[in-house]
């Protein structure tokens, strides 16, 4: 029974591991196509932060909860760049109660 489950284990190991690498490929050819300031950014908030985006919600910072300037928001709202919390740093995006509105 082990050498069975050991042959099937290390079937789904294998299957896992090429599914990774055909993502990581994927991921890195996407890479290229980015603007390296933004890619910078990214990797700045995620040496920091678990998550690096944010939604705001209810006027607020979805990543740290503090309340927001209502021009960053308005700004997020016109999609006027890559706008980021002036507390915590992460990139925020409009909730629903911010598209709604």
């Amino acid at each position: 029974k082990y050498d069975k489950n050991k042959k099937e284990y290390d079937l789904e190991t294998k299957d896992l591991d090429t599914k990774y690498n055909d993502i990581k490929s994927q991921r890195e050819k996407l890479k290229e196509n980015l603007d390296d300031s933004l890619l910078n950014k990214y990797q700045t908030v995620k040496s920091k932060h678990t998550d690096v985006m944010a939604e705001i919600d209810q006027d607020r910072c979805g990543g740290c909860n503090m309340t927001l300037a209502s021009l960053v928001i308005q700004n997020v709202k016109d999609k006027a760049g890559v706008i980021e919390c002036e507390n915590c740093g992460r990139i925020l995006y409009p909730g629903e109660s911010i598209s709604a509105s």
